[in-house]
């Protein structure tokens, strides 16, 4: 349906009818509701990617014939992958298991508990975040940089944590180059994330999920970027680590303009380009 509404968008817009450049973004979001549900090793999953792939070959064929294979550039890449059930990785023979957040969080309260006193200093878990009380912190005068640095430690003392690091180590980038800093890094934000911010083990993940994803792990993070676009790009295969964020300096020396202010990527080494 939404490669229709892009149809529907081409032809009532009269996209790529003029010397005007136009961008169509379409998200075709159906492939990680079925991975949610039914797992990224499932048949269903595999099935729904050839299904996938039929679709956008079709796609690609009308846009030869309504734009001309010369006159488009197209882009296709994903925001994440998802790693594979525990009880999968395990019957591969990888180490791999699940995390109970409330046990996890009842282990690392009572540990902060015999430091600090009593009380619930660990609010719960959060964008792989660890949330503490601060009306608690404020009104026991508790040092919150001290009781991150302890809940650090109980956490990875748990099984199934990789990394773990305080709002004061993110925050001065104390901890540069250490497992895990920089991806952790970038996945926390000082107004809305917790005061300790962590990583599992691969193979390892909250509950009783099906599928997730979020880790800095590269079943997670490696995604394809496919470029496809005869007048500008040549054929070819890049191996060379490059990212997602690539794309918009990328798109905007191919339309000669200034890359958007927040642009963070550089430019992709694409053959031809």
């Amino acid at each position: 349906m939404s490669l229709e509404f892009a149809r529907a968008a081409i032809a009532g817009e009269q996209l790529g009818q003029d010397d005007i450049p136009d961008i169509l973004s379409v998200s075709l979001s159906g492939h990680d509701y079925v991975n949610h549900a039914f797992s990224a090793e499932s048949r269903l999953s595999h099935d729904h990617l050839l299904q996938l792939d039929r679709l956008l070959q079709a796609f690609f064929r009308d846009l030869d014939a309504r734009i001309g294979k010369d006159n488009y550039l197209a882009v296709l890449t994903a925001d994440h992958g998802f790693m594979p059930s525990p009880e999968y990785s395990a019957s591969q023979g990888r180490e791999s298991g699940r995390v109970n957040s409330s046990q996890v969080l009842g282990r690392v309260n009572a540990g902060l508990e015999k430091r600090f006193g009593p009380g619930k200093w660990a609010a719960g878990f959060s964008g792989s975040s660890l949330l503490f009380d601060k009306q608690l912190i404020a009104q026991k005068q508790a040092n919150a940089d001290a009781l991150a640095e302890e809940a650090r430690a109980l956490l990875m003392a748990e099984p199934g944590f990789v990394a773990a690091y305080t709002r004061r180590e993110l925050q001065s980038g104390s901890r540069a180059g250490a497992p895990f800093f920089d991806q952790i890094r970038k996945s926390w934000h000082p107004d809305v994330s917790g005061d300790v911010q962590y990583s599992l083990k691969p193979g390892w993940m909250f509950g009783n999920t099906v599928a997730t994803h979020g880790s800095p792990h590269p079943y997670d993070t490696q995604v394809p970027i496919l470029v496809y676009g005869p007048a500008w790009v040549k054929p070819g295969r890049i191996d060379a680590r490059v990212e997602v964020v690539d794309i918009a300096p990328t798109l905007s020396r191919v339309l000669r303009v200034a890359p958007p202010s927040s642009a963070e990527g550089k430019l992709l080494p694409l053959p031809g380009l």
